[in-house]
């Protein structure tokens, strides 16, 4: 225990509480809904184009600055982070504003181009691939696409039955879900 004692009555003005933890009280975000919109693969080639959509939200209590990067890639090795010297970068996006503690998300898109190792690869997107910005959690930056590049989707098509067939046509049946 510590005693202080004045010789003066001490005005400390205001005071106020923080969390035990500080990293609570810095940006944090997160990545996700990965969307392949107008992703064409060349099956020859195992090359991509067009772009894909993303979201990103700041749940932490402070705005993430301007001129965060957003690459999307393919994760080679699967480790589920963006190591640039191991995955392929298919695409980079350098936002310039703050993004605001918000409840809402913001859609960023990225465009893309570039060789995959196999037609149904994924593309992932890390937020913060320069890892410039210090967060409060850096797990959650990296959301990958529910999607196989190339492959016909369920939700694409409007009778289960052709779906169904198109399943075990490509061999799926443990990757989609009816």
């Amino acid at each position: 225990t510590i005693n202080l004692t004045t010789a003066m009555p001490a005005d400390l003005g205001t005071l106020r509480m923080v969390p035990a933890d500080p990293r609570k009280l810095l940006p944090d975000l997160f990545t996700a809904n990965v969307r392949k919109t107008n992703v064409v693969t060349d099956a020859q080639r195992n090359t991509v184009t067009g772009y894909v959509t993303f979201d990103v939200i700041n749940l932490g209590l402070t705005p993430v600055p301007p001129g965060v990067t957003y690459t999307a890639f393919e994760d080679r090795n699967r480790s589920g982070r963006y190591e640039p010297d191991v995955d392929r970068a298919l695409g980079a996006l350098r936002h310039e504003q703050a993004l605001e503690p918000s409840a809402a998300a913001s859609q960023l898109r990225i465009d893309v181009a570039g060789s995959v190792t196999f037609r149904g690869n994924q593309i992932l997107v890390a937020a913060d691939s320069d890892d410039v910005v210090i967060e409060s959690n850096e797990d959650n930056n990296v959301a990958r696409c529910e999607c196989l590049l190339g492959m016909p989707f369920i939700e694409d098509f409007d009778d289960q039955a052709v779906a169904q067939r198109l399943q075990l046509e490509f061999g799926l049946g443990l990757l989609l879900v009816l």
